[in-house]
């Protein structure tokens, strides 16, 4: 739980420090080399672009986008189990077989995915 939380807190720090820690604009090249091997460098892309002030200065945007879904998630995994409880019998099977599909489904995802993109 500590290793979670410190995880947590560096991004949050990142979130309101990042544009004071990364001043670059993250879509410039910084530098004018033409070649394309050339110019990849460490922490750079291959077009010259600095990574840690294109991760620091869109973070804030991730960190909603990621509270919004962690809310939701929770609300609704709240909404189905105490339903669940309080409906007993035949719709607590049904409520308990609906979480383990979207589970099951979640698990080969993956998997799936890496099955379309290979042709295997």
């Amino acid at each position: 739980m500590i290793i979670g939380l410190s995880i947590l807190g560096f991004f949050a720090l990142l979130t309101i420090f990042g544009p004071y820690l990364a001043p670059f604009n993250p879509n410039k090249p910084r530098s004018r080399r033409t070649s394309r091997h050339r110019c990849t460098t460490f922490l750079a892309t291959s077009l010259g672009q600095d990574i840690f002030s294109q991760t620091a200065r869109r973070r804030p945007a991730t960190m909603v986008v990621a509270l919004v879904a962690g809310l939701v998630a929770t609300m609704l995994s709240m909404i189905i189990a105490i339903s669940a409880g309080y409906l007993g019998g035949f719709s607590d099977d049904g409520l308990s077989l609906l979480s383990n599909v979207f589970l099951a489904c979640r698990a080969s995802a993956p998997h799936r995915y890496r099955q379309l993109l290979t042709g295997e």
